[in-house]
């Protein structure tokens, strides 16, 4: 039962992801970013939805797939200054102290 509640949160995470324009290659556990600048405009609840995909990922022992996700949009963020607000990604960097 654990694997599979884990599976379908897996599977949830990869759908808003996609949403978001980070691309899940789940056979390669790696994440393409594709970030389209109208979501950056989007309502503020997007980015804390990532807040929120980043933590839980690591409560439920995916940690790898948090880190995976946060290195992608760190790299993003590495391209385009000032695209991602500097407290959200604090906060994201935060998470990934936690794990």
């Amino acid at each position: 039962e654990h694997d599979i509640a884990q599976e379908n949160f897996c599977n949830s995470c990869q759908m808003f992801l996609n949403f978001c324009g980070l691309l899940c290659a789940k056979s390669s556990k790696s994440f393409l970013p594709n970030f389209e600048k109208s979501f950056l405009t989007k309502p503020k609840h997007n980015l804390l939805r990532i807040t929120r995909v980043l933590n839980s990922l690591n409560q439920i022992g995916k940690g790898d797939c948090s880190r995976i996700i946060f290195n992608q949009i760190d790299k993003y963020n590495t391209s385009y200054p000032n695209e991602i607000p500097i407290e959200t990604f604090v906060i994201w960097k935060y998470t990934q102290n936690k794990i």
